[in-house]
């Protein structure tokens, strides 16, 4: 799939609560993330389509530079279809469990105002430490079926790596495709590599089973191959990829059957700036697409303060709940609890406070959103998890 229209569905299947498994996710050149503001337009070089745009753009973060609120849109030469997202972040984990993050938040709602489906999501992340499990749930109604309480499960390794996963919902290419599957994925690794030598996919109630191995070195391999069995054919799909000196993957070729695609890859430094995707059937080129990037800086509130000390942190002082501010200087500082949208629910604090420690009592529960603002700083705090 090509990796705009995967991010693209990995959103709405986030929204509506379907779920796949890419075993090679890790093969595709990696899209920007929540850290840049980002305008790709989609041109297609074989037929006469409309322009596409997509444009990713963070409105507000936190201290940590960790996004607030985002929105991704699409835009058609006469159509626009808008996604938003918020966040809170109640636990420290690095992983990217969805799309354009690098970290995982503890919960997202996803307003999808274009969708003839779902037109609000609100998904949780559960983090297990013991058992290194990441939990997925959604308030969709198809979670509410027996075989579907929730979305995704996964299992970290100590390193951060994804060792089992289990998914829950929609299965591409499955007929009738409106049914619900569980489907059950095992990574295995060499040493201290981030990226897997071999993975296995199996959909039991289709008696489906998909394995994917790769072949070089394991991270920048030179060959991949996949095989897909059902219980009347088996397929075979085969891989071949090129990197450059910085480690990114530049080209990427895949034959199954007569079917023939070739994706490549520019970038400058980290930064992915134009991707292509060429489609052939036997001699013939049928399909082409284009995308070209370009990014700013965009965003609201201390996205760029990542390296500053945090000045307000909550914290529990005899089992309440306290905001802890230190203050480089006489500040007044105004605290409300908010809404996922920014509307103010409760003042919890507004008055002029010295310089240095001050600890406030406030008012809130695990999970809420706080906002601390002051003359010259701003800043969104989510409630620990107890």
């Amino acid at each position: 799939m090509h990796p705009l229209r995967r991010i693209l569905a990995s959103l709405l299947l986030v929204s509506t609560a379907q779920a796949y498994v890419y075993l090679d996710t890790w093969l595709v050149p990696i899209p920007p993330t929540h850290e840049d503001t980002f305008v790709v337009v989609e041109t297609s070089m074989t037929h006469t389509l409309p322009i596409q745009t997509f444009v990713w753009a963070v409105d507000e973060r936190d201290a940590q530079s960790r996004p607030l609120s985002a929105s991704y849109t699409i835009r058609h030469d006469t159509s626009s279809h808008r996604i938003s997202i918020d966040y809170q972040w109640g636990f420290d984990l690095g992983f990217p469990a969805v799309p354009f993050a690098k970290r995982c938040p503890s919960r997202f709602v996803i307003n999808n105002s274009g969708s003839p489906f779902v037109k609000s999501d609100t998904n949780w992340f559960d983090w297990n430490p013991s058992s290194r499990t990441l939990l997925l749930r959604s308030n969709h109604g198809m979670l509410k079926e027996p075989d579907c309480p929730w979305v995704d499960s996964i299992v970290l390794d100590s390193s951060n790596r994804v060792v089992f996963q289990a998914a829950c919902g929609e299965v591409y290419d499955a007929y009738p495709d409106t049914a619900s599957h569980l489907q059950f994925v095992r990574y295995w690794y060499e040493g201290t590599s981030s990226h897997p030598r071999s993975a296995s996919s199996r959909v039991p109630d289709l008696n489906w089973l998909d394995t994917l191995s790769v072949v070089g070195p394991i991270q920048q391999p030179y060959g991949a191959e996949l095989v897909h069995t059902t219980p009347t054919e088996s397929s075979s799909s085969v891989d071949s990829m090129e990197w450059n000196s910085n480690g990114q993957l530049v080209s990427l070729t895949t034959r199954e059957g007569d079917r023939t695609s070739v994706f490549t890859s520019e970038y400058d430094g980290n930064r992915l700036l134009r991707f292509s995707a060429r489609y052939w059937e036997g001699g013939s080129l049928v399909d082409s697409l284009l995308d070209v990037y370009s990014y700013t800086l965009g965003g609201t509130g201390i996205s760029r303060r990542a390296g500053a000390r945090p000045y307000a942190r909550i914290v529990s002082a005899n089992g309440l709940a306290h905001l802890r501010l230190d203050l480089p200087a006489p500040d007044r500082v105004r605290v409300e609890r908010i809404s996922l949208d920014g509307k103010r629910l409760a003042t919890l604090a507004d008055g002029n406070l010295p310089a240095g420690r001050s600890l406030l009592p406030v008012s809130i529960k695990p999970g809420d959103l706080v906002r601390v603002q002051s003359v010259n700083i701003k800043t969104v705090l989510v409630a620990p998890l107890r």
